[in-house]
Formats: structure tokens, C-alpha cells, sequence
């Protein structure tokens, strides 16, 4: 995203930059103000996707709640607030579908 910064950082490839996150330059991290990531978790044997909030309030603004509506559609995915707190957003229920009527 930018040349000069910490080596770590230099080091460190987000989710965005691995193509895990659709779109195009307007959805950086540095310009949604959501770092996203994900690995898999050997000691759990769980995929885990996070995101990190980079600003306060970045997780509210419309777009970027429904891209976390969107991404949570189809997986769990937990937010990392910048005051250290945490949520889960759930994928939603499979829809019931009621059992057919016997047959008369």
C-alpha cells in the first residue's frame, strides 16, 4: 500500500492483498478503515476470518456494514473494535421449509 513503513508491516499480507476481498483500490484497508484477515487455526482445526476496525466507527458506516453483512452471509466472521472489544457476526439460519403435507 505504501513503501515506507515498519518491516513487519512491510512483511504482513492482509487479506486484501492475498485477493481474499473483492473489489478494487476502495476497499484497502487503508481506505475502508477494516483490516481484514484470516487463518487457519491448528490447535482448533477452524478457519477464522477477522476484522480489525483501523478507526472508530469504521465498522458502521453503510458500505462497510454491508460488506460484514455480505461476508457474514456465508461464514463467521469476528470484529476487532479499536476500544479492544469484540463481536461475532453469525452466518443467518438456514430458512425452515416446513414438511410437506401427507398425502390424502
Amino acid at each position: 500500500m505504501y513503501e515506507t513503513r515498519p518491516q513487519v508491516c512491510h512483511d504482513f499480507n492482509c487479506l486484501w492483498l492475498r485477493g481474499g476481498i473483492a473489489g478494487d483500490d476502495s476497499s484497502r484497508p487503508d481506505q475502508l478503515g477494516i483490516l481484514f484477515d484470516s487463518f487457519y487455526s491448528t490447535a482448533t482445526s477452524e478457519s477464522r476470518f477477522i476484522a480489525f476496525e483501523l478507526w472508530n466507527g469504521a465498522f458502521d458506516e453503510p458500505a462497510n456494514a454491508a460488506m460484514l453483512a455480505e461476508l457474514a452471509a456465508g461464514r463467521e466472521v469476528q470484529l476487532s473494535y479499536r476500544n479492544g472489544s469484540w463481536r461475532t457476526l453469525l452466518s443467518p439460519p438456514p430458512a425452515h421449509v416446513p414438511d410437506p403435507a401427507p398425502a390424502a
